[in-house]
């Protein structure tokens, strides 16, 4: 088994996902903020204890080391006590990282109740024809609570409407579901209709999936109202590889937020 069979995803089943795969990985940027004492933000950092809270086996993660010099993502292979097997990152020219025992390691991953960073330390190499780190963790803290964070975003997006495609934009996205705004004149959905749609994550991506209804309202901007609905939908009947690539894809954006001060 070479490093690709085990970074792959299994294909996905209802939803469907189409993506360029000789584009670059988009990349984020761990970041770890501390809770401070008294807060009662429910978004606000918490501790979490290590043995209860690490990734599964075959999450896609995101490690940093060096200070931030190195962000790659990868995934993990084993877990076993405190301990986390991940597959190493390479270097552009497609050798292993050299990392010695003892080096610090953040490791950043999406749960369904929020976004958790692992401080670790690399305590092993092993392997041969594909290198696992072994990292030690020491601590978990998790950046969200809420059963799935709401990114706020405008992508392009199209309903499956009665006369064919509807086009309209995202107000918002998570890993279960979004806010649309579409036309009013072409698509007048009802709370409980199942409809088509598709995303278009980004220039490599497209997102496809059956979704529910759940709400439908006006704008809240009062020039907005005569032309538009704003409808809230529940995808249905995802799968590993499509949840997790709505997953990565609202970490990665959550991360490049933060590192350019956005959020």
């Amino acid at each position: 088994m070479d490093r690709g069979d085990l970074l792959q995803c299994r294909p996905a089943r209802r939803a469907r996902l189409r993506r360029d795969t000789d584009a670059p990985d988009r990349v984020g940027v761990a970041v770890a903020r501390r809770r401070t004492r008294g807060t009662t933000d429910p978004d606000a950092p918490r501790a979490v204890r290590p043995s209860e809270a690490l990734p599964r086996t075959g999450t896609i993660i995101e490690v940093a080391v060096e200070d931030g010099r190195l962000r790659r993502r990868t995934r993990v292979e084993h877990v076993e006590g405190t301990r986390v097997w991940v597959v190493a990152p390479l270097r552009p020219a497609g050798e292993v990282w050299p990392l010695v025992e003892g080096s610090p390691v953040a490791v950043t991953w999406v749960t369904d109740r929020g976004v958790r960073t692992a401080q670790a330390t690399l305590a092993a190499v092993e392997g041969d024809d594909v290198v696992l780190w072994v990292v030690e963790v020491r601590s978990v803290e998790q950046t969200q609570r809420r059963q799935a964070y709401r990114l706020e975003i405008t992508l392009p997006v199209s309903f499956d409407g009665p006369a064919g495609p509807v086009a309209g934009q995202t107000r918002d996205l998570s890993e279960t579901g979004a806010r649309c705004r579409v036309p009013k004149a072409v698509l007048q959905p009802e709370v409980g209709d199942v409809l088509g749609v598709s995303f278009v994550l980004d220039e490599v991506t497209t997102f496809a999936a059956e979704a529910r209804v759940l709400r439908v309202a006006e704008p809240d901007e009062p020039a907005l109202r005569r032309e538009f609905l704003d409808v809230g939908i529940l995808l249905l009947d995802l799968d590993g590889e499509a949840a997790e690539t709505l997953r990565r894809y609202v970490l990665e954006e959550q991360l490049r937020r933060r590192r350019h001060g956005l959020e």
